[in-house]
């Protein structure tokens, strides 16, 4: 529990020292205070509490590292964005030397940021892509430029997956298995055209089921969404209209000075 707490203590003082008003940080710092009554306010000690409000921790501490992270490299962005500006300034004025130091900067800054950028993606693949791995150290060795390329589009479908993950996790899972058998699917396509192998065939088409039920179960997903969508305006829709003789008049007293309300 010791440790529990000193997450607690992190959180709640970063909170108060950074936080503005709707900021996520504040919202892990509301997290915690709430986690904390509930454990003055439990009679429970048994070992499920203690490992749910364990697990509960942890999450928000994986979270807050994350929003620093991305707090950290947001900075180090537009710090680049200051001396590049500085570097225009310098360059009118023609100090060479100055600007070769600027240039330095940038590069050391840049150098960070794209370690953390492989680093942070390696990590996803490990953990959601392995097979993309194999593919990756393949095109290293015979592609670098190439490589390069994809490297920054995954990174951007990692960005995006990710929202998803925090969002919507049912969709996320069925996002993250479509593509990883999509993955798959390329590699034994490429082995299957080398070899005509029937087990690598069969293989195949495992995989390409897969993904086209995956696919189906995404867009069923997507539909039932919207479907609670409309339903929910269908339902504002009718209570404005049964509700217009008010509506209006309270508009009225409103734009009369009567009465403050929202239209």
């Amino acid at each position: 529990m010791f440790r529990i707490f000193l997450i607690f203590a992190l959180i709640l003082t970063t909170s108060f020292v950074f936080c503005d008003d709707d900021d996520p940080i504040e919202e892990l710092g509301d997290e915690v205070r709430e986690l904390l009554e509930s454990i003055e306010e439990s009679d429970e000690v048994s070992e499920n509490w203690h490992k749910e409000v364990r697990e509960r921790a942890e999450e928000i501490q994986r979270n807050l590292q994350e929003i620093l992270r991305d707090a950290f490299r947001e900075r180090l962005e537009d710090e680049v964005e200051e001396l590049q500006e500085r570097i225009e300034e310098e360059e009118e004025e023609e100090n060479e030397e100055e600007v070769r130091e600027l240039r330095g900067r940038i590069k050391k800054i840049q150098a960070a940021l794209e370690g953390d950028h492989h680093k942070k993606l390696r990590s996803f693949i490990k953990e959601y892509l392995p097979e993309m791995a194999t593919i990756l150290q393949r095109l290293q060795k015979e592609n670098p430029e190439e490589f390069e390329e994809t490297i920054d589009n995954l990174y951007e479908d990692m960005e995006e997956l990710e929202e998803l993950k925090r969002e919507n996790p049912d969709m996320f899972a069925l996002a993250v298995r479509a593509q990883r058998h999509s993955i798959r699917s390329e590699i034994l396509a490429d082995r299957y055209r080398e070899t005509k192998d029937e087990a690598l065939k069969k293989q195949l088409l495992e995989s390409l089921n897969i993904v086209f039920d995956t696919k189906i179960a995404m867009q069923k997903h997507e539909m039932q969404h919207l479907v609670r969508e409309l339903q929910e305006l269908k339902e504002r829709l009718t209570r404005k209209v049964t509700n217009k003789g008010k509506i209006i008049q309270q508009r009225f007293e409103e734009m009369t000075g009567q009465t403050d309300f929202d239209w």
